[in-house]
C-alpha cells in the first residue's frame, strides 16, 4: 500500500507513519508575512521574517535533530508517560522494533494534522497546525 494518498482535488493528503520518512515538514504561512514551518513531531520555528522570531530559529538539518518540540503528555494508572508526538523513550524505543505505534499526518494548503493512537491503552491524540488566515502577524 501506498503510504502517501491524495484525498481530493484540492491536494489533501495522508500520510501513514510519517516519523518513517525523514526531512519531512512542512511550511505554514499567511498574508501577513507571518512564517513556520512544523515537523510531524512538532518541532519548527515561527517567525515574521530572517530577524524577528516567536520561537527559536530552526534550519532544515536542525528542524529534526532538536529535541526541543511542542509537547502534551498523557499520564494515565500504571503506564509509563505518553507523547501525543512520540517524543516519550517508550515511544523511541518502539521506532527501532515491530511495535511502533499507529501515525497518521494529514495535510493541505497551509495546514498540517497528525493523529496518533496508542495501542496498549486505545488512547488517540490529534493535532492541528495552522497559521491563521488574513494579515495579522
Amino acid at each position: 500500500m501506498n503510504p502517501l494518498t491524495y484525498l481530493n482535488e484540492q491536494g489533501d493528503f495522508c500520510l501513514r507513519n510519517a516519523q518513517k520518512y525523514a526531512g519531512t515538514y512542512f511550511n505554514l504561512v499567511n498574508e501577513g508575512g507571518m512564517m513556520s514551518c512544523v515537523t510531524p513531531w512538532l518541532a519548527g520555528d515561527c517567525k515574521t521574517d530572517q530577524n524577528h522570531f516567536l520561537l527559536a530559529p530552526a534550519s532544515m538539518e536542525t528542524l529534526h535533530e532538536s529535541k526541543a518540540t511542542r509537547n502534551f503528555w498523557v499520564l494515565t494508572k500504571d503506564e509509563a508517560p505518553w507523547s501525543i508526538t512520540g517524543q516519550s523513550a517508550a515511544q523511541a524505543a518502539q521506532r527501532a522494533s515491530t511495535q511502533e505505534e499507529e501515525t497518521i499526518l494529514t495535510g493541505g494548503l497551509l495546514w498540517l494534522g497528525t493523529e496518533r493512537k496508542q495501542q496498549k491503552t486505545a488512547l488517540k491524540a490529534q493535532t492541528l497546525s495552522f497559521v491563521p488566515s488574513g494579515k495579522d502577524r
